[in-house]
């Protein structure tokens, strides 16, 4: 429990996560170790070598990693959004800073 507590207060300062998100971006983590491991055995089972290569890493990826992706990246704008609620970058700029008047 004092590793996961360190763990999420690591995550909050890094990322600049909120507690819950931490602890969501912790157990992301854990779930897709998880699920990295139940691909092995499934492919170990299947009687293929306990060294995967890059087709087997791929299909992972495609299969589940990319779903592991777009959930950290939902976490990632919640703190974009929280750090710049006017939008991230400059926009357009009013036509008297460009020098058109």
């Amino acid at each position: 429990m004092e590793e996961e507590q360190k763990r999420l207060e690591e995550l909050m300062r890094l990322y600049g996560l909120e507690e819950k998100e931490a602890r969501a971006a912790y157990h992301l983590g854990l779930a897709e170790e998880l699920f990295e491991e139940l691909s092995e055995e499934a492919y170990r089972r299947g009687g293929f070598p306990a060294v995967r290569g890059v087709h087997a890493w791929m299909h992972d990826e495609m299969d589940f990693g990319e779903h592991f992706h777009a959930l950290r990246n939902q976490l990632a704008r919640r703190v974009l959004r929280r750090d710049y609620p006017e939008g991230w970058g400059t926009g357009p700029r009013p036509s008297s800073d460009m020098g058109l008047d």
